[in-house]
Parts: structure tokens; sequence; C-alpha cells
């Protein structure tokens, strides 16, 4: 009978120590510091992408006015929303061939970055 009447505290207790729940928290953290890294880059490398596909959609809409003649500046910025973009348009020609290239230049983090739009044209004179 003096079984049942005297039980060990430690039988009724739940939860965890403290030292399981720092350990807990360590690896916590350590995987952490390995994912936020991986998820800023992956963030920068999707808007870097971003900002090169609206380049290069601007630059070749902006070239095709120019071959059309709709546009007859060399050089300009993009109106809003796209103000952080300009264009300069530069054309070269040989005997044979007529290069038409339009670069669109914007700023991103500090760095300039740049598209390049170009057409070719063979002269069959």
């Amino acid at each position: 009978m003096s079984f049942f009447l005297y039980k060990n505290n430690r039988d009724f207790q739940k939860g965890f120590t403290l030292l399981e729940v720092l350990a807990a928290l360590v690896l916590l953290s350590l995987v952490l510091s390995w994912l936020i890294p991986a998820f800023i880059q992956i963030l920068d490398s999707n808007t870097k992408a971003e900002h090169q596909l609206e380049a290069y959609l601007l630059g070749y809409g902006k070239l095709e006015e120019i071959i059309g003649r709709a546009e007859t500046a060399q050089e300009g910025r993009f109106p809003p929303p796209w103000s952080g973009y300009n264009w300069y348009y530069q054309e070269e020609k040989n005997e044979e061939l007529l290069s038409q290239t339009l670069t669109v230049k914007w700023k991103d983090h500090g760095y300039e970055r740049q598209v390049l739009c170009r057409k070719a044209w063979i002269n069959i004179d």
C-alpha cells in the first residue's frame, strides 16, 4: 500500500528541460543563419531578372519606334513609372551592313546596369 502513497513528483512533470530548449534554439538559429541569406539572394536575383526583362522590353519597343520613324531623338528617358531607365541610340553603316543599337541603362543597388537591343540589316544593292 505504501507503494501507491509515495509517488515520485518527476513522473507528473511534463515539458522540456532548459537544456533541451536552449539546444533547440541553437539549432534553429544555425538553420536560419543558412536559409535567410539564400532567400535574400533568390529575391535579389529575381529583382535583377525583372529589371533586365523590363529594360529589354522597353528598349525593343523604343528601337521599333526609331526604325518606324515614330521617334526621332537619339537619347532620352522613359516616361513614369520607368523614369529610372535611360536610353540612347546608335547607328553604324558599312558598305554591306546597317547595325542599329539601342542601349538601356539603369541603376541597381548603386551599380549601373545595361541591356543592348540590336538589329542588323544587310544592303543588297
